[in-house]
């Protein structure tokens, strides 16, 4: 029977001594827990996640090891086995220079998150699960970056609800949330553009600029912003009963059914 639980080593790099610091043990954790929720929410069919992760094992007995069991959240039907075979599997097929058509854009982005967050302090971390290990070192965000190959960049918009905003240090980036096709599109805009952009946080957006694709991906993983035009609230936008007598000659000559006639080109 397929095993729930994943076990993550980390070991210090010989230049850092025996010691792995903290925020190096809890910046992998952080980025296995986000990899592990976007991969969850993508095999639920629904884009929610379903499980949640319990550690029933830690030890710092050369290497710093946790071991989580993944188990279902309640009142969700999850599929726990499934979710860690295939971090497992992914990361090993990376590895072998190939990524898994059923790893989508969101759990390909999450994965860059752990090679990125290899330090020059951690030497390295290994996964393992069910009699399979792999191990991941800085250099899985350059393997990733390899295989997708370069930016396919087109220009065009894309609307969704605009949130997490990050202006600290210059980042100017938001994040939309397109009711359709992607989860979610990283959008980098110009400081000159961080007052509308604050605007925007909380309100549908539609944001024009270059978009960025992958060449396996159908939809895009990023904007550069030429422009964000904001939409009004919902409560705000006209119902059916406000548009009525708003342009009572529109037909001119024509009966209403002879307008929608020529509307449709059968006359």
């Amino acid at each position: 029977m397929a095993s729930n639980r994943i076990s993550i080593s980390i070991t210090a790099a010989a230049s850092a001594g025996d010691a792995v610091q903290l925020e190096d043990f809890l910046g992998e954790l952080d980025a296995a827990k986000h990899a592990l929720i976007e991969l969850d929410k993508q095999k639920s069919g629904t884009g929610k996640r379903t499980l949640t992760y319990n550690i029933v094992k830690l030890s710092y007995a050369s290497p710093a090891t946790v071991v989580l069991e993944a188990v279902p959240l309640r009142y969700r039907k999850g599929n726990p086995a499934a979710v860690v075979g295939s971090y497992i599997s992914g990361m090993k097929a990376i590895k072998a220079g190939h990524i898994p058509e059923e790893l989508g854009q969101d759990v390909v982005l999450a994965l860059r998150r752990i090679g990125k967050q290899a330090s020059r302090r951690i030497g390295e971390v290994v996964y393992s699960s069910n009699g399979e290990s792999v191990q991941v070192t800085k250099g899985l965000d350059a393997m990733i970056e390899a295989i997708l190959g370069p930016d396919e960049v087109v220009q065009g918009s894309m609307t969704g609800m605009l949130e997490m905003i990050n202006i600290h240090n210059d980042a100017n980036r938001f994040t939309i949330y397109p009711p359709a096709g992607p989860s979610r599109v990283d959008c980098r805009f110009r400081a000159a553009q961080t007052a509308k952009a604050i605007q925007g946080v909380g309100h549908n957006v539609c944001v024009k600029g270059q978009l960025r694709y992958k060449a396996r991906d159908r939809f895009p993983y990023a904007v550069d912003v030429e422009d964000v035009e904001i939409y009004p609230p919902d409560n705000e936008l006209p119902t059916l009963s406000d548009l009525r007598g708003a342009a009572p000659d529109i037909t001119g000559n024509l009966t209403v059914e002879e307008f929608i006639e020529r509307l449709r080109g059968d006359k």
